[in-house]
């Protein structure tokens, strides 16, 4: 295996990491690192910012309406 799919595996792993966290605590608190930001920006799905050295990381919170709703509408 290649250098570039080992780290695109190990990438994709810690993203499915932090979102199984997230999904379990509903918020999740870290330590800032270098590349954070890229990181980050790679999951979709998530919303966070920078407070002093830590990273508050939520879930994007996205309100379907039901058809029920939408049926209502017209």
């Amino acid at each position: 295996m290649n250098p570039k799919q080992l780290i695109r595996n190990e990438m994709e792993f810690q993203q499915r990491r932090f979102y199984k966290r997230l999904k379990l605590r509903g918020n999740l608190i870290v330590e800032y690192w270098p590349g954070a930001k890229s990181f980050l920006e790679s999951i979709p799905g998530i919303t966070w910012e920078k407070q002093g050295s830590k990273i508050l990381i939520t879930e994007k919170s996205s309100k379907m309406k039901s058809f029920r709703d939408i049926i209502k509408e017209k």
